[in-house]
Order: C-alpha cells, then sequence, then structure tokens
C-alpha cells in the first residue's frame, strides 16, 4: 500500500489542499494500478504510432477550437480565455504564411495557454471545459445524439493526456533555467 515518510507529509502540508490531494490521489493510484499495468490504454506510449495517433488528435482538438471560434455553432459556445483566444488566432494566421518551426512553437504557446488560463465561464461552469465540449462533439455518432458506447471514452481521454503532459514537460524544460534548473519549483510556481 502507499506510505508516506515523515518529510513527504512535510511538504505536502505546505503545499495547498487541492495539490496535495491531487499528488496524494495520483500516488495512491499509481500504487493500485501498478498491478495492471498491460490493462491501461496507454501501456506503449514511447511508441512512434503512439504517439503519432496521440498528436493527431490533439490537432483535430486544436481544429475543432478553430473551427468554433471562427464560425460559432449555435447553443454550443466554446469560450476561452482572452490570451488563449489571441494565441489561438496567431497559431492559425502562422498556418497559412509561417515556417514550420514558428507553427510548432505557436502550436506549443496555444496548447500550453489553454491548460494554464482557464476561463472565466469555466471556472464558473465546468460544462463549458473546451475539452469536455470536444468530448462530446467527438463521440456523438449521428445526427439524431446517439453517443459512442462509454468503454470507447477513456481511451479517447487518454489520446490527449499524453499530448497535455508532453506540452507541459516542454514547458517546465524551456522554463526552468528562471529556478535556477529546478523543475519542481517551476511546477509548483505553475499551478494556481
Amino acid at each position: 500500500m502507499f506510505q508516506l515518510s515523515h518529510s513527504d507529509t512535510y511538504t505536502l502540508q505546505t503545499l495547498s489542499k487541492r495539490t496535495t490531494r491531487t499528488i496524494y490521489l495520483s500516488a495512491l493510484l499509481m500504487d493500485i494500478c501498478r498491478k495492471d499495468l498491460k490493462k491501461l490504454p496507454f501501456h506503449k506510449p514511447e511508441q512512434s504510432e503512439t504517439v503519432d495517433r496521440d498528436s493527431d488528435f490533439i490537432t483535430l482538438f486544436t481544429c475543432f477550437l478553430i473551427r468554433t471560434q471562427k464560425s460559432s455553432v449555435s447553443s454550443y459556445d466554446v469560450v476561452l480565455h482572452p490570451q488563449t483566444l489571441r494565441r489561438l488566432q496567431d497559431l492559425h494566421d502562422s498556418l497559412s504564411s509561417g515556417s514550420e518551426e514558428e507553427v510548432v512553437d505557436l502550436f506549443h504557446l496555444f496548447l500550453y495557454s489553454l491548460l494554464a488560463n482557464p476561463s472565466l465561464d469555466f471556472l464558473a461552469d465546468e460544462w463549458k471545459d473546451p475539452f469536455r465540449l470536444f468530448l462530446i462533439a467527438v463521440h456523438l455518432q449521428d445526427d439524431h445524439g446517439t453517443f459512442s458506447r462509454t468503454p470507447l471514452i477513456p481511451p479517447t481521454i487518454s489520446k490527449a493526456q499524453w499530448g497535455f503532459r508532453a506540452t507541459c514537460a516542454e514547458e517546465v524544460k524551456i522554463r526552468k533555467e528562471e529556478f535556477q534548473g529546478n523543475c519542481f519549483k517551476c511546477v509548483l510556481n505553475s499551478i494556481p
């Protein structure tokens, strides 16, 4: 079973309750799942076909956001934070005229902004989460509202999780020098 040492407990006490709960639950879940790793839908994330599939899914999510911002769907508002909206517009503009390197950099800046800056609408109502709205749209089967079978949804979410994790890891790599190379300090400083 998952155990915390005395020094771990002291460190966790200095963090916010939300952060502490997230760390503890993640560690507990990993302890429980360690025995059943082969049952997880993403048991081989290092394979290039998995990386490509997950990247394609994040790209599809980004296309969904561009589409909903350019011509919104009635009664299906996807609201983004103003900074994230600016980053999305910059990315969209660079797709036709920018270099590949510029597009990659702007894509990273947009995705990190999306993760780091939730809109006020989302903070007030969790059903306004852009990713949740995308998942609903992706899992609709037809024009009559038929939804995908429930077991198909977690593997879809795991595709995006790897992309989100990679984005955050890249941001830590970029910003760690601001914190004298201390990645942990960089991550803690990024948590609202």
